[in-house]
Formats: structure tokens, C-alpha cells, sequence
């Protein structure tokens, strides 16, 4: 084939298609788009013939000015007669200022067809069309496939357009099934590790316990990725079932036996990390709300009181974490390896500063922290990660987080209103030397950063 994609759109839709053309075009991709190939005095309808022609894939922009327009509807017609004669997927939709009734009402066809959205911005849809193009090579699948044959996070946010809760139950079901008999399955391979006295063994072996449980996780992405509350707080099941594995591994090493306990840091950093992109603040103080099982039978705890769901299983960075973006389970959220970094820290901090308000809810808690108490640093439960990030970085991010000092401080107070801002600047002060002398214990005395130099939005001097 001539040309990776040829671009069938309106004309009055040139303002996201030129910039998408430049873009397919910028990351290697040969692009047949009527402005990079008509020069004065060709023919249109041969040139555009022999686009249609020698183009592997026909991208769609589906809008409402495309139905009113009978040239891009021929285009299409011609890229759906390949497609029925090659038996192979050439038509990938993108659907650009149009919502799923409107196109179902004049294709049925483009309607059952996976799509990607304009809305999602131009990176994301970009992302995808390289996604199909690279993965020709080797496979089939893709988001632009139906139903049946498209990757997981696309099968759960076209559940969660469809806004389909029997659906989105029997998906859940189905990939919960055997979570805890593929994790107990594992048990071997993690005594194994553990008996060799090799740290990176069990590296290793914890590295496929994660493989066995990021399939699980991925609605409870989708859900907050598509800001639906009720299909999250469905998709939590994953949770509880890791969190009470220990009670059916039988005997054995405490660390394989607190396995399901560990792959909790999973879910919450990459979870978090996602609700901070989609600018869902509150996503974060649910997650540390949310009710979860104790660890003997009838109790019951919060999943801020759970510790191991904000330490990584090894190390004191984000490495854990960005290692994770290795896999597609969790790359397909990011849109790069450096923007994943930046949403881990920025996640780390809320978490951090919303274990503070929490903390200072009490008496005892308000005293700890006024006094600078850098023993409690044993008490942490969220890991402050924060504390490492550059002082530059840090006041770039979290001026992106807050946009002020207000921002910070109504974020604090959540449901407590009546606190005054004097206050909340004493306790953070305190809290980051806390914090400090816990980044500074863990790091054996490696880490020699000074939490002074970390200044938020309006934070007095």
C-alpha cells in the first residue's frame, strides 16, 4: 500500500482534521489528506480514486455536516466495499461533534463499529490510530474493531457510553472469576522466590502476581477515566477480594500470604493518578473513604487506613509505579511515560494532604502536627513520594493542581469549612517536616532534600 490512512471528512471539519493530518504525518505515518496530495491541475476524482485505492486503513470523520454531504459519503462507501471484499477492517470512525443516537439514526453499520472521539483531544485519537498501524503488523485487534475483538479498556468505556449496568456487572464477573484461583495458582511460584533469598526473585515473582491481577483493574480505570462514580464503586469488588486473599492462601511466608494486600498499590497510584488527569479531585477522597473489609472476619476499615495500598511492594520512588507503563493494561491511560510521572506525583500529594486533613480532624492528630512531631513518621500511611520532586517540578505541578492558594485550601477542607486558613498553613508546614524525616528514614539517610524549598500556590513564607 501507497499510504498508511486516507482521511475521508467535510471540508467544514478542516479544523480538526489538518491538525490531525499533520500529526498522523509528524509521527511517520503516510497520510493521503486532499491537502497534502492535490496540486493545482490534477484531476480530483483520480487522485482521490488512487487514494482510496492504495490507502491500508480509511479514517472516517463522522460529524453532522459528513451526512449532509454527498462526496465524503461516497468516499465512504467506497472505503466500505473494500472492506466487505478484503474480509479485514479498513474503516476506522473517529466521531467528531456527533453523539451515538445521531449516528446510529444514518448508519447502523458505523454505529456498531468502535470509534474514537474527537472530544478525547487530539493526542488520544492520534495515539490510537498509531495503536491500529503498528499492531497490523502483528495482530488484529485494535479500538477501532467491534465489540468482541477490541482491547479491554475499550470494551469498558463502550459500556460506559451505552450507560449499560447488566453489562457492566457481567463484565466485572467475568474477569473476577478466577482472580483468587489464579493468585492462590501463583503461591508456588511465590514460595519459590522467597526461598532463593533473592531479592530479585521475588521481584519477579511479584511482577507476575501484578500480571494476573492488572486485567482486573481495568473497569475500575474505565470507570474513573469516564468520571461514572456508581460503575467505580461497582468495579471495587477487584478490592475486597484481594484484600481478604490471605484468609484462602492457607499457611505458609507472610509476604506471599499478603500478596493480594500489596496489588492493592495498584489500583489506587494508577487509579489516582488517572482521576487527576480527568481533573476529578474527588475521586481522590473516595478512594481514602471507601469502605473495604478488615483483615478478621465482621471488621470493617477504610481504604485510607489500608497502608499497603499507598507503599509500593519495593522501592521509595515512582519506578514501581512507572514500570507499570510497560504494559497496555495501564499505558493506554497516559498518554506518555513523563505525563504518568507527573500524574503520580500530583496524585501522591492530594493523597498526602488529604491524609493531613483527615489527621487533623482530631485532637491528638492537630497536636502532632502543630508540634512538627517528626516521630510520627512510623504512622504515615500514604508514602509522601512527593517529598523527592524537585523544587522546580513541585512548583510547576502544583500550581497546575490548585491554580491557587485557594485551590489548595478548599481542596484541604473538603466538608470543613469552618477552618481557618492560618491554621492550615501551620499544619502543612509541620506536615512536610514529618513527611521529610520519613522520605529520610526510608532512604537511609540517601535523600537529603529539604521540604522547606517545596512551596504551594500562596503558601506563606
Amino acid at each position: 500500500m501507497e499510504y498508511d490512512v486516507f482521511i475521508c471528512h467535510a471540508s467544514e471539519d478542516k479544523d480538526f482534521v489538518e491538525p490531525l493530518a499533520q500529526a498522523l504525518q509528524a509521527k511517520g505515518l503516510k497520510v493521503w489528506y486532499d491537502r497534502f496530495q492535490l496540486k493545482l491541475g490534477d484531476s480530483l476524482r483520480q487522485e482521490i480514486d488512487r487514494g482510496l485505492a492504495n490507502s491500508k486503513y480509511g479514517i472516517v470523520v463522522l460529524s453532522r455536516v459528513f451526512f449532509e454531504k454527498n462526496w465524503p459519503q461516497s468516499e465512504l462507501d467506497a472505503l466500505a466495499n473494500r472492506q466487505n471484499e478484503e474480509g479485514r477492517k479498513v474503516i476506522l470512525p473517529i466521531w467528531h461533534k456527533i453523539e451515538a443516537d445521531e449516528v446510529r439514526q444514518h448508519s447502523p453499520l458505523l454505529h456498531g463499529l468502535l470509534a474514537a472521539r474527537s472530544a478525547d483531544g487530539s493526542e488520544a485519537v492520534v495515539g490510537q490510530i498509531l495503536e491500529v498501524c503498528q499492531q497490523s503488523r502483528t495482530c488484529q485487534t485494535s479500538v477501532f474493531q467491534t465489540t468482541e475483538e477490541s482491547s479491554l479498556r475499550e470494551q469498558c468505556l463502550e459500556v460506559l457510553r451505552r450507560d449499560d449496568k447488566p453489562g457492566w456487572q457481567k463484565l466485572i464477573s467475568k474477569l473476577n472469576d478466577s482472580l483468587e484461583a489464579d493468585l492462590i495458582k501463583w503461591k508456588e511460584d511465590g514460595e519459590a522466590a522467597i526461598a532463593t533469598r533473592s531479592g530479585e526473585a521475588w521481584r519477579s515473582s511479584v511482577i507476575r502476581a501484578i500480571e494476573i491481577c492488572l486485567p482486573r483493574f481495568v473497569p475500575l480505570f474505565s470507570a474513573i477515566e469516564g468520571g461514572k462514580k456508581s460503575y467505580w464503586s461497582d468495579s471495587t469488588r477487584v478490592l475486597h477480594r484481594l484484600s481478604l486473599l490471605r484468609d484462602k492462601m492457607g499457611g505458609g511466608t507472610v509476604s506471599v500470604l499478603q500478596i493480594g494486600e500489596s496489588m492493592l498499590y495498584v489500583p489506587g497510584t494508577i487509579g489516582m493518578a488517572i482521576a487527576v488527569e480527568i481533573r476529578q479531585h474527588e475521586f481522590i477522597w473516595d478512594w481514602m473513604a471507601l469502605r473495604m473489609p478488615g483483615f478478621r472476619l465482621g471488621e470493617e476499615t477504610v481504604w485510607g487506613d489500608v497502608r499497603a495500598a499507598f507503599w509500593p511492594p519495593f522501592g521509595s520512588d515512582f519506578q514501581f509505579a512507572l514500570s507499570l507503563y510497560d504494559y497496555e493494561h495501564v499505558r493506554s491511560f497516559f498518554p506518555s511515560r513523563e505525563r504518568m510521572k507527573e500524574l503520580l506525583f500530583k496524585s501522591n500529594l492530594l493523597q498526602s494532604i488529604a491524609e493531613l486533613s483527615i489527621l487533623t480532624k482530631t485532637t491528638s492528630g492537630s497536636k502532632t502536627v502543630e508540634a512538627h512531631d517528626r516521630q510520627y513518621k512510623v504512622n504515615l500511611q500514604v508514602m509522601p513520594l512527593w517529598c523527592l520532586t524537585s523544587p522546580q517540578d513541585f512548583h510547576t505541578w502544583a500550581w497546575d493542581l490548585f491554580g491557587s492558594s485557594e485551590g489548595f485550601l478548599r481542596f484541604f477542607r473538603k466538608d470543613r469549612s469552618g477552618i481557618d486558613e492560618a491554621s492550615i498553613w501551620m499544619w502543612w508546614r509541620g506536615w512536610k517536616e514529618i513527611c521529610e524525616a520519613c522520605m529520610y528514614a526510608i532512604t537511609q539517610g540517601g535523600w537529603r532534600a529539604h521540604t522547606g524549598w517545596l512551596m504551594l500556590p500562596g503558601e506563606p513564607q
